[in-house]
């Protein structure tokens, strides 16, 4: 890289800290574009907690890049509002968007000596770490189960087990208690084995896929109706 006598480097979606004597090589430092409302959702995974956690604000940062996990002084950021409904998928696709324009300003101002820093510290600063592959509870609040599902869509999907098998889940969905009675004649409740959950909850439907997600998009989707308690 010192061959190449850099100005400046940008990076994303990079998630290895860098030494002190890596980042001196640009004489105008690293960017970084980071996918959240720095300080806040800091780690690998921001897209998907800013919706596992029913954020209704995201972001994406544009900052100087230092031996720390997304630190450094913050240049420009953009805000966009979550939509009811959003996914990882279609908040990443916007924040892309953003982050284009985001940066465009950033080397601008970078260019012409007028950018002007942030501190990238507050106490709203918060980490989380790597997504890992996560069980259903079905005693969970539908919202949160709804929420657990949007922010794995469309590659890190929540499961449940059933009959020995994993079942990836790509969508949930509210619907009227008695729909399930008109359109099976169940009854009051379905005779789905993996259903629990509170009592004000009572009626979702499950799209999901027998198969992990790297194959998910040849795999066969099925459609499962299911009675809460």
């Amino acid at each position: 890289m010192r061959a190449y006598q850099p100005d400046l480097v940008v990076m994303a979606s990079f998630d290895q800290i860098l030494a002190s004597d890596t980042l001196a090589v640009p004489s105008r430092g690293w960017l970084n574009i980071h996918p959240s409302l720095l300080p806040r959702h800091r780690g690998p995974e921001p897209i998907y907690w800013t919706i596992a956690n029913g954020d209704r604000e995201a972001g994406i940062t544009v900052h100087l890049t230092e031996p720390r996990i997304d630190a450094g002084p913050i240049l420009a950021q953009r805000r966009v509002d979550v939509f009811d409904g959003e996914t990882a998928g279609s908040l990443s696709k916007r924040l892309v968007a953003e982050g284009l324009s985001a940066l465009d300003e950033t080397l601008d101002g970078v260019s012409s000596g007028g950018a002007k820093p942030v501190a990238n510290e507050s106490e709203a600063a918060s980490y989380e770490g790597p997504v890992r592959q996560i069980g259903i509870d079905w005693d969970q609040p539908f919202a949160q189960i709804d929420r657990l599902v949007r922010a794995g869509h469309p590659d890190q999907p929540p499961y449940f087990t059933y009959r020995g098998r994993r079942r990836y889940i790509y969508a949930v969905r509210r619907v009227k208690s008695d729909a399930i009675s008109e359109a099976t004649g169940a009854g009051p409740r379905a005779p789905a084995p993996w259903v629990g959950g509170p009592g004000d909850e009572m009626l979702a439907i499950v799209r999901y896929n027998s198969k992990a997600p790297a194959a998910a998009a040849t795999g066969r989707i099925m459609g499962l109706t299911w009675l809460r308690k």
